[in-house]
């Protein structure tokens, strides 16, 4: 039980610095197209956590599974940017919602881990409370047909996020939360310079546009929230189980709003209020 209110406590703090990724990346995305953004975002990343993958005195060598983990995990991150080009930010993140319910039914059927009815209560109060907080700022002006294929993209990725989370618990049996996510961010590094590639076609020169947000856009999303969100999120896995750690993704966007309202002067309405206990309640039901 220790362990499972330390997971938890993880999630929430997961939540918080994940939580800023929204609102950074959309002041760092004024300047800086997708793909380079992101080949920046995991390369800062990178340089951050390899001074700690070092100082570990087991340092396992490369292994085949974790880097097929890792690509699962970029596979999400690229489909979520290419159809993110055709949806809303709102509905791409409603999608996502919809993780911890195929999180706990891979757990099952791979794992056999218990779906008690207190679990499956709160997976759907947090998928209502996340569903009112996030569709009071709906709206969209969008092409149906281009947003369907954008939310089809989203939703494919969301499936291989959820196994990137269930098979991470097995890979742990054997790596560090350290080592799994030091390989996690060599890896996409590696996959989104191949894509920024195209950038250099699309956007000539787009490095001339580049300001100090634009860095500390970089800098925030690199360090805390890659490395330090997706290290604490293996830790969670660790402590508590896959499912447990994709609550983080109901707990998200109360930290996103908290953002916005304090870096670009969104409000924080009733409604928010609402859903925030709601979404709440939800984490402690799971977490059981």
């Amino acid at each position: 039980m220790k362990n499972k209110n330390l997971a938890l406590l993880i999630v929430f703090l997961t939540a918080l610095l994940a939580g800023g990724v929204g609102t950074m990346m959309k002041i760092g995305l004024k300047n800086i197209p997708p793909f380079s953004f992101t080949f920046l975002r995991y390369f800062v990343a990178s340089v951050f956590i390899l001074p700690l993958f070092f100082r570990e005195k087991k340092r396992a060598k490369i292994d085949l599974t974790v880097i097929k983990l890792s690509l699962i995990l970029a596979i999400n991150i690229i489909l979520f940017i290419i159809g993110l080009q055709w949806t809303t930010v709102n509905v791409g993140q409603m999608i996502c919602l919809g993780i911890p319910m195929i999180v706990a039914i891979i757990s099952y059927f791979l794992f056999k881990e218990k779906l008690t009815s207190k679990k499956i209560i709160g997976i759907i109060i947090g998928l209502v409370g996340s569903y009112l907080l996030i569709s009071v700022k709906f709206h969209s002006d969008l092409n149906f047909k281009m947003m369907l294929i954008g939310n089809s993209f989203i939703f494919i990725g969301s499936i291989f996020y959820a196994y990137y989370l269930v098979l991470s618990k097995k890979v742990q049996k054997k790596y560090s939360p350290v080592y799994i996510t030091t390989i996690m961010n060599l890896v996409i590094m590696f996959v989104s310079l191949f894509l920024a590639l195209t950038d250099l076609y699309y956007f000539k020169a787009w490095w001339t546009q580049l300001n100090f947000m634009s860095l500390v856009s970089i800098i925030y999303v690199g360090i805390f929230a890659t490395t330090g969100a997706y290290l604490l999120n293996q830790y969670s896995i660790k402590l508590g189980s896959p499912l447990i750690a994709s609550i983080g993704l109901y707990i998200q966007p109360l930290f996103t709003f908290i953002w916005s309202y304090s870096l670009i002067g969104e409000k924080i309405t009733p409604n928010f209020l609402v859903a925030a206990m709601i979404i709440f309640v939800s984490a402690l039901l799971v977490k059981e």
